[in-house]
């Protein structure tokens, strides 16, 4: 009996630090991605050719939200902008592949959530308030999330 409790003693640390090891390496590639220097002093994230062209797409759609909003406050068409502005929020995020969340570094996802959440904010915002200098203000500063992401990270295809 001794030598049976001691083999199952054995074994389950063993397969705890097994299972401890694989979460540390989990964790590692949910922080960092997948990712290398590029040759532009930016990182390169690794994708799939359909991962890459699933983040260009978000990438076009907030673009095309930015390019509605723009025009609504151009023709003063205040549900032009929350609707433009709602287009790009976190709906947008819901349907994710959780596999394309792994390859993407923390700091891209947290500005990517962080720009959909803050056009949320400005669809609530124009909601409530029609004041177009604070509209043009929240604009740059969610496009000043879209620039810094920009200037790290680029896009490229797994080899």
């Amino acid at each position: 009996m001794e030598l049976g409790r001691d083999f199952y003693k054995k074994s389950t640390i063993f397969l705890l630090v097994l299972w401890l090891i694989t979460i540390g390496i989990l964790a590692k590639f949910f922080i960092e991605g997948f990712i290398r220097p590029s040759t532009d002093n930016r990182q390169e994230v690794l994708l799939q050719p359909t991962e890459r062209d699933l983040v260009l797409g978000e990438m076009r759609t907030l673009l095309q939200s930015l390019n509605g909003i723009l025009i609504g406050l151009s023709e003063n068409d205040f549900e032009m902008i929350e609707t433009s502005a709602r287009a790009a929020g976190m709906t947008m995020a819901a349907d994710v592949n959780p596999a394309l969340m792994g390859k993407l570094p923390i700091a891209f996802k947290n500005m990517g959530i962080g720009v959909h959440k803050e056009f949320d904010k400005l669809a609530d915002l124009v909601k409530e308030n029609k004041d177009t200098q604070l509209v043009i203000k929240r604009i740059g500063e969610i496009t000043q999330s879209c620039v810094a992401c920009h200037a790290v990270y680029r896009l490229s295809l797994e080899k």
